[in-house]
């Protein structure tokens, strides 16, 4: 891609990875696909717990993607991450929940009782490639306080009244 522009230098990206398209595109690449991805699990999830499915990110661009292209009705998006926290909840108090990120399977496992492994994305020029999609099911003590720790960090008077 560099090739075929005027840039001259690596295609550097805000987290230190090189890409072959500018991060502005890859930002926005694959997001279609990965919704579709996310709401086919959702949809499973739902008919195996008869219950509503969160899908939770700590990107808010990934939260919104989902909110974006995702079907009404299907889960709810929550983040702590930008103006998501308004609409998310303080706690993470359901039972199980579609959790999207980067972090490995090591660290993830620790974060709920029962943690699966449902994918991987892999979708070349994407800022999103990489990430893993997991099922959460009773989250533990480390993830809700991950989670309010994670909304302190975007907005540090949360919870202060």
């Amino acid at each position: 891609m560099i090739a075929l522009t005027d840039f001259s230098r690596p295609l550097r990206y805000e987290d230190g990875s090189q890409g072959g398209i500018p991060q502005f595109f890859a930002d926005m690449t694959g997001w279609q696909e990965l919704t579709s991805r996310v709401n086919s699990i959702a949809n499973t999830q739902i008919a195996e717990n008869k219950k509503g499915i969160y899908i939770l990110t700590n990107n808010y661009a990934i939260a919104g993607a989902l909110k974006f292209y995702g079907k009404p009705g299907i889960s709810k998006v929550i983040s702590p991450d930008n103006s998501f926290l308004l609409y998310s909840p303080d706690q993470l108090n359901m039972r199980t929940i579609i959790y999207l990120s980067k972090d490995s399977p090591q660290m993830v496992d620790r974060l709920a009782k029962n943690v699966k492994l449902l994918g991987k994305l892999s979708t070349e020029n994407s800022h999103i490639n990489g990430l893993y999609i997991y099922r959460l099911i009773i989250p533990s003590l480390a993830m809700k306080q991950k989670y309010v720790m994670d909304r302190i960090k975007f907005y540090p008077d949360y919870g202060k009244k």
